[in-house]
């Protein structure tokens, strides 16, 4: 576990185990005994550590991306940790979107994002796209980007 001032960042583990024949996984958090009540009691403070955390992981993650050969041209975090509504057990939520990802099919972006994800073990839930599917996505009514770029408390990254 990591240090950050008072506080230790969660860290949502996968645990592989071996039981009678079958791989069994298992997802558990990792926090320090006090840290949910530390974090009531710390208000604004501890949604700023948790803040820097977050924005911590998400450039290692643009990073470990881009290290498999894949510029990112733009990132938007969303959901709870971008309502600042996260608790212990929140993805981080990313929409990653980058040209390179025209030269490969689907299955292969989710292997890139899997790999990055996979080395800085971190609860990272990544979506790929190219700029061309998100500009045609948001011209269509009712789709996930069209309702999630827009949001005011979306929030956008680069390297």
């Amino acid at each position: 576990m990591q240090k950050h001032s008072d506080y230790y960042l969660r860290r949502r583990m996968v645990l592989i185990r071996y039981d009678g024949g079958k791989i069994c996984y298992q997802y558990s958090i990792l926090m320090r005994q006090g840290d949910r009540q530390n974090n009531i009691n710390q208000g604004s403070d501890a949604m700023s550590q948790d803040r820097i955390a977050v924005e911590k992981i998400i450039k290692d993650f643009l990073r470990a991306v881009n290290s498999h050969g894949i510029k990112v041209d733009r990132a938007f975090l969303y959901g709870a940790h971008a309502r600042g509504e996260a608790n212990e057990t929140s993805d981080i939520n990313l929409i990653v979107i980058s040209s390179d990802f025209s030269k490969m099919p689907a299955w292969r972006r989710w292997e890139v994002l899997g790999k990055a994800v996979a080395r800085i073990t971190e609860p990272v839930e990544p979506l790929a796209y190219t700029p061309e599917e998100v500009e045609a996505l948001m011209k269509q009514e009712g789709n996930f980007i069209r309702h999630i770029l827009p949001q005011p408390e979306t929030i956008e990254y680069q390297l």
